[in-house]
Parts: C-alpha cells; sequence; structure tokens
C-alpha cells in the first residue's frame, strides 16, 4: 500500500481497462484483495475499500474474508489482514515474511474466491449469458 491506497503502479494498470469496461468483460466476476503494509497502522483496510471503487465500477463482485471463516483474525497481537482481505505487515524494511496466520487467511479469500466464481458461472449459463 501507499498511504492507505494502492500503489501507483497499480491503479497504472487499472486504468487500462477502460476497453474492458466499455464491453462489460469484467461485470459479475468475482474480486478479491490483498495488501501488504510494512506496519500494522499502513493502511490495510483503508487500501482495500479505496481499492473497490474501480472494481466496483467495472461490474466485479467482491469477495472479503469474514470472521466466521477466518477466526484468526480476532487475534490481539500485530498481524495483517481483516474481514476485507488478507495482508501481511513486512516490517519498515522490509524483511518480515507472512506469518502462517496470514498465509491462512490468504488460503481462505483463495478458496472463497473459487467458490464464488463457481457459482457465478453456474448462474451466468442458467440465465443464458455464456
Amino acid at each position: 500500500t501507499r498511504y492507505g491506497n494502492m500503489s501507483a503502479q497499480m491503479k497504472e494498470f487499472i486504468d487500462t481497462t477502460g476497453a474492458l469496461w466499455t464491453k462489460g468483460e469484467l461485470e459479475d466476476k468475482a474480486t478479491g484483495m490483498f495488501v501488504s503494509t510494512a506496519t500494522i497502522h499502513g493502511g490495510h483496510e483503508t487500501t482495500i475499500i479505496t481499492g473497490l471503487v474501480p472494481l466496483l465500477h467495472l461490474g466485479m463482485i467482491f469477495v472479503g474474508t469474514p470472521y466466521g471463516q477466518n477466526p484468526q483474525l480476532l487475534a490481539a497481537e500485530g498481524i495483517g489482514g481483516s474481514p476485507y482481505g488478507p495482508g501481511t505487515v513486512t516490517g519498515p524494511d522490509g524483511s518480515r515474511q507472512p506469518s502462517e496466520v496470514e498465509l491462512a487467511t490468504a488460503r481462505n479469500l483463495g478458496s472463497r474466491l473459487t467458490h464464488v466464481a463457481g457459482r457465478l458461472k453456474e448462474l451466468r449459463r442458467s440465465v443464458g449469458h455464456g
């Protein structure tokens, strides 16, 4: 993250999706986000919330990491992640690696995204949208 927002490089990439937006190519596709910050107060939640805006404009369906499926998020120690999505804390010098708890949240998001994407695909087929 950069000051509670996605990095300029990521925003620049998203800004290139205008043609996909015009054609509706990303509508009804499942999406989720994960973040990495230097500190536990580095903007995990705000980065995901601000990152939602362009994804919603593209018509995507956001999938988070709810507490019920991620009880590890109820921890009191400084770890990355929130109900909005997985995250990790790298430390000020970038040397800290993701903890097993942080990786578990990321794996759970992957599983949940796969499940939701499959259901959305079934739904599109049932209403004749490919």
